[in-house]
């Protein structure tokens, strides 16, 4: 996504949509920088989305009229680096958060991804764990997507 001079990032009804600042109403509720992704928990309560650039995340609540309502306060979470992706876990009571990492760079080591694990309840997160992917301590593989089955307990992990 481009950021486009005179515009901002907002969250939706139906998910991440480019409008005018002049045009951010009480039912929208804007975001502080560029969102990676965002999804909806489980049960349809809450907006989740991740930020990659600072890594960072945010939970709204949804209103009953499907609106997205207020920011859930967080507190301070490792948020890894380069959040690519955020979602619920099956059974809603944990939020797992993709982080790619970065490439290594002629200056600058390889930044490792992770899956990032929180417990999740009434929209509030706390640790619950930190799985370096690829068998590498998380270098090497730049996890982006994640699914899981919809009646297995497995779960699919892409970089």
């Amino acid at each position: 996504m481009r950021l486009i001079p005179g515009k901002s990032i907002v969250c939706a009804r139906y998910g991440l949509m480019r409008m005018q600042r002049s045009r951010c109403t009480a039912n929208r509720k804007c975001c502080r920088s560029v969102p990676s992704t965002n999804s909806i928990d489980s049960r349809g309560d809450y907006a989740l989305t991740c930020y990659n650039n600072p890594s960072n995340l945010t939970i709204h609540r949804i209103n009953s009229d499907g609106t997205v309502g207020a920011q859930v306060q967080q507190a301070k979470l490792d948020y890894g680096i380069f959040a690519h992706q955020i979602l619920s876990m099956p059974g809603n009571s944990s939020v797992i958060m993709v982080t790619r990492g970065n490439r290594p760079e002629s200056n600058k080591a390889e930044d490792p991804g992770a899956l990032k694990i929180y417990n999740f309840k009434g929209g509030q997160l706390s640790p619950l764990a930190n799985l370096p992917v690829g068998g590498n301590g998380g270098l090497g593989y730049g996890p982006r997507h994640l699914d899981f089955h919809p009646v297995k307990p497995v779960g699919l992990c892409i970089g």
